[in-house]
């Protein structure tokens, strides 16, 4: 695949959900899919894969077309050459990291010229891990298994669902690096579904913010998440931890990547419980993330 334009313009309807996108994302670089929980995230990259079938639209990476209602085309996910690394890893528990890097060497489309296996082992650091069993790995080691599992089968399109939700604060910023190398070392380019600001900010070269189901903005980070407070704008939503009541009465203290700041708004939740802080501060509203 030579050309570098991923056109997207899919609907797909399931119980509340009413996705409706259409988007012209380039191939190349990180481009992160950002949103709310419920917002169509997942399921767009699901789309995407070939995991679940749009309505109706039309995928078209560079002059392949992957899907299309109209032309009735819709190539599986293994022919539509895209890596995808979940959350859980989904590393095979009876194979040691070794067999889990040979399943997709042996596998890989020799006709996708891309790093050796030794350049990624050393990039994402496998060698101490080889001879592990995938159950003995943290979390941020089973992620860089992940990764480098994916990049071993020579995708054309790296595909992450939220790979760092079930990390702390520490390990989050331990496996962000062998993130950013993905893209900037192995030239792979990257659809990142998230809904943190730090991972978009880190990582991402564009971002599409998604909102009940529909593009409510794109472009690049810097410029979307430092927009003026407006009731019509994006709204930026940050997942955190309540911590308790601030001094001043009518705040609370909350905690997220590590840091506690006191906003204004008093959920109805308990110290100890998610919340979502939504941004941009005019003041920030807050609600339970139950």
């Amino acid at each position: 695949m030579t050309a570098l334009n991923f056109d997207i313009d899919v609907c797909w309807k399931r119980g509340d959900l009413d996705l409706r996108v259409r988007t012209h994302a380039p191939l190349t670089g990180t481009t992160a899919i950002f949103g709310p929980s419920g917002s169509g995230k997942t399921s767009l990259m699901r789309l995407i894969a070939g995991l679940e079938t749009p309505d109706k639209g039309n995928l078209i990476a560079g002059d392949i077309v992957w899907f299309s209602s109209s032309a009735r085309t819709n190539l599986p996910p293994a022919h539509r050459g895209a890596g995808l690394v979940f959350q859980d890893t989904r590393l095979f528990s009876h194979r040691s990291v070794r067999g889990n890097l040979d399943y997709a060497d042996k596998r890989r489309d020799r006709s996708v010229t891309r790093a050796s296996r030794a350049d990624i082992e050393a990039a994402f650091d496998i060698g101490p891990l080889l001879k592990r069993r995938t159950e003995t790995l943290s979390g941020g080691e089973r992620q860089r298994v992940a990764l480098a599992r994916a990049l071993l089968s020579a995708p054309r399109l790296l595909m992450l669902d939220e790979p760092l939700s079930a990390l702390d604060a520490e390990r989050k910023a331990r496996i962000l690096p062998y993130l950013k190398r993905a893209a900037t070392e192995f030239g792979v380019p990257i659809i990142y579904v998230t809904h943190s600001v730090e991972e978009v900010l880190t990582l991402a070269d564009r971002v599409i913010m998604l909102r009940g189901g529909a593009v409510e903005a794109e472009g690049e980070p810097a410029d979307l998440l430092q927009l003026p407070p407006s009731t019509d704008g994006p709204i930026v939503p940050i997942k955190a931890t309540l911590v308790g009541p601030g001094e001043v009465k009518g705040t609370t203290r909350v905690q997220f990547d590590g840091q506690e700041i006191i906003i204004s708004g008093e959920p109805n939740a308990e110290p100890g419980e998610q919340v979502i802080v939504e941004l941009p501060l005019s003041g920030a509203r807050l609600q339970a993330a139950r």
